[in-house]
């Protein structure tokens, strides 16, 4: 019965559609989207936060139990809220409007767009994986002009070797 893979929906990309959403008629709603979602990403400012202090003073990182139970305690209350905002809104704006169709992505995604308070490995966004990503993309495109296949192969297999040092924290060049 239970699925093996559960989507984990990203709140930068639904933060981005209220963002776009700022120029509507219905401004305030936007900007009140704009403020809650603020209020997710403070949590998890905490979190890192805790973790930083934790560090210095050399102590163990939260673990991810610790994490659920943190964001259970304080994110769920701010997500049920705004969960029962957007049903409200939704009946203020026209569907077709860009910030009606940002309150329905959100609503369409919405156990996804949950999902992260339920694991403490989990990230509220994707944007540190799509930062990574976002050279290969470009990389691509100039690889496809690297001379050859094999050329193509043998700098998509460097900038590979690169990009996992500087993940890693080390110099590239060391390497």
């Amino acid at each position: 019965g239970k699925p093996l893979v559960l989507e984990v929906a990203c709140w930068a990309h639904a933060r981005r559609k209220f963002f776009e959403a700022q120029d509507s008629k219905d401004r305030d709603v936007a900007l009140a989207a704009l403020k809650a979602i603020g209020e997710f990403y403070s949590v998890e400012h905490k979190l890192a936060d805790v973790a930083a202090l934790r560090k210095e003073r050399k102590r163990a990182a939260p673990t991810y139990e610790q994490i659920t139970r943190f964001r259970q305690r304080r994110a769920r209350p701010l997500l049920e809220k705004f969960g029962a905002w957007l049903e409200q809104a939704r009946a203020r704006v026209l569907p077709q409007d860009p910030l009606g169709m940002a309150i329905q992505y959100a609503l369409n995604n919405w156990a996804a767009l949950n999902r992260y308070t339920e694991q403490g490995y989990l990230s509220i966004d994707n944007n540190a994986s799509e930062r990574a990503l976002r050279n290969v993309v470009i990389g691509r495109k100039n690889w496809l002009v690297a001379g050859s296949r094999r050329g193509g192969r043998w700098a998509a297999t460097a900038y590979t070797l690169i990009e996992s040092a500087r993940r890693r924290g080390i110099d590239p060049l060391t390497y």
